[in-house]
């Protein structure tokens, strides 16, 4: 899914979790911001469903780190993630 947009509210910039991050952490986030699905989705994959609603996205680390560029690794991605999860924007 690499057509189309997504919004981004300037209320975000006012938020701890923007104004508290470095800018390896808000690429990650904004990375995984134009991840997730704006629909719902069901696919099969070695022989298992797997479904997604609007606002999530199955990935991995290794993805996210390439989606965000030069500079961040795994790793990275991995520390973000664990601070952003649990977090409601």
């Amino acid at each position: 899914m690499n057509n189309g947009f997504f919004k981004i509210y300037r209320e975000l910039w006012d938020k701890p979790i923007w104004k508290q991050s470095t800018p390896i952490q808000k690429t990650v986030l904004l990375t995984l911001l134009s991840m997730v699905n704006f629909a719902s989705a069901e696919w099969e994959w070695q022989g298992q469903k797997f479904s997604v609603q609007p606002g999530q996205t199955i990935t991995s680390l290794q993805h996210i780190a390439e989606r965000c560029g030069k500079g961040v690794n795994a790793g990275n991605a991995v520390s973000y993630t664990h601070l952003t999860l649990p977090t409601k924007l």
